[in-house]
């Protein structure tokens, strides 16, 4: 009766345990991690919101990092026209367009696509995956957790494979009836920025494919 007492309290402790664990920052970047692998729309949805991330990467896009970085894109052509207001609803678009269609594809642009998105070339996921090849990285976990209340910052490790680097991302997050989503990529110019710096470098850069799989590990 002891016996069976002792497993009975195990296992209610080890399912309490992994209750808390799905309530927690870290259990949300997992599973919107394996949505993308998994090419799982509605799962990636609950855990990520597309619509508020896609709003401010345009802001991102358009901050004066990426605008130095991203330099001589349709960007600097959109605040010298003054239509920032106008287009960004349009931009965010485009962006949540790319963000879907790379969870269900692996690719930010659909197949038939052949022009950049409503012609924003430099307010766009896809144009910056070519200057700085975001599948290169591979994630590694969680390097810290700031949680206040119903918000929360995540600091992600990812390791650059072509230049063999960890570099860091943080997350802002949210909690939503219960769990968390990610809103907005924190950091994402000065991220942006540093991987234009290893770029103009080329310390340690690689394209062997074969090294670059070995070294995967994440999305």
């Amino acid at each position: 009766m002891r016996l069976i007492l002792v497993l009975v309290i195990v296992a209610a402790l080890a399912g309490g345990g992994y209750f808390w664990w799905t309530t927690t920052p870290q259990f949300a970047v997992e599973q919107a991690k394996e949505a993308v692998k998994a090419h799982d729309l509605q799962k990636f949805a609950k855990y990520v919101d597309i619509d508020t991330t896609s709003s401010r990467m345009v802001d991102d896009f358009l901050a004066k990092p990426m605008r130095k970085t991203m330099a001589g894109s349709v960007i600097g052509e959109v605040l010298v026209t003054g239509l920032t207001n106008l287009i960004r609803p349009r931009l965010a678009g485009g962006i949540k367009h790319e963000i879907i269609n790379f969870v269900e594809t692996g690719n930010f642009k659909s197949s038939e696509e052949t022009a950049p998105i409503d012609g924003a070339d430099g307010v766009s996921l896809s144009s910056a995956d070519e200057h700085f090849g975001f599948r290169r990285h591979a994630l590694k976990g969680v390097k810290s957790t700031e949680v206040d209340g119903d918000v929360a910052r995540v600091v992600l490790l990812l390791h650059n494979q072509q230049y063999d680097r960890d570099l860091t991302l943080d997350v802002n997050m949210r909690k939503v009836d219960g769990h968390w989503q990610i809103i907005e990529l924190a950091n994402f110019p000065q991220f942006c920025s540093e991987l234009a710096k290893l770029q103009a470098s080329g310390e340690g850069a690689t394209d062997d494919p074969v090294a670059n799989q070995q070294k995967a590990n994440g999305i």
